[in-house]
């Protein structure tokens, strides 16, 4: 336990450091403790923000469609005029 603790407050930052903030301290220590391999960690962060934010379908429009590879091509020669 005092090995815990010990790690625990070694993780929380020594400035600006205060107490409103400990609950989202004491949540990022548990989150990579359990998760302490960075690509696993940042793999689970994004599919729990996934889960909290879902994308929205596409709705079709033009202006928000990403461009095919000829209309990138056609692009590009334009910029290099």
């Amino acid at each position: 336990m005092q090995k815990l603790w010990t790690d625990f407050h070694s993780s929380i930052p020594t400035a600006g450091r205060s107490r409103d903030n400990m609950s989202g301290y004491i949540a990022e220590f548990m989150f990579k403790r359990k998760y302490p391999s960075h690509i696993h960690r940042t793999h689970e962060f994004l599919r729990i923000v996934a889960q909290i934010y879902p994308p929205e379908p596409w709705t079709g429009d033009k202006e928000a469609a990403p461009l095919s590879s000829a209309e990138n091509k056609k692009k590009k020669q334009k910029i290099k005029r």
